[in-house]
């Protein structure tokens, strides 16, 4: 599983207009681009619109396993309980002209009280 430690998220949110944000995640899989509208509600990380594309990453190299760890690895390097991404209409690849489904991601509870 990976952890905080084994990410680098870089933010450019200067290559986007209004509320979009492109960052680079380096994983140990290889280097994965995302854009997407950001908005935080409470501890929840709101992702809209988002487009990913894998600079040195093949298709289905990440798989739901490893796009779950990413996931948590986010939460943490971000401090935040749950991510919710809403992807963008697909213009090309699987299904072009559809919308792909929301996907939730929540960090497990902690095993003591939270301060």
């Amino acid at each position: 599983m990976w952890t905080g430690a084994d990410i680098r998220v870089e933010v450019f949110d200067d290559l986007s207009e209004a509320d979009a944000v492109t960052v680079r995640l380096q994983t140990p899989a290889g280097l994965l681009a995302m854009m997407a509208d950001v908005r935080f509600e409470g501890r929840v990380l709101i992702l809209t619109g988002v487009h990913t594309h894998g600079e040195d990453i093949g298709p289905g190299s990440l798989g739901p396993v490893r796009l779950r760890w990413l996931a948590q690895a986010v939460m943490e390097v971000v401090d935040c309980d749950e991510i919710i991404l809403e992807g963008a209409i697909r213009t090309t690849g699987a299904g072009p002209g559809r919308r792909p489904g929301r996907l939730r991601f929540r960090r497990p509870p902690a095993a003591g009280p939270r301060d």
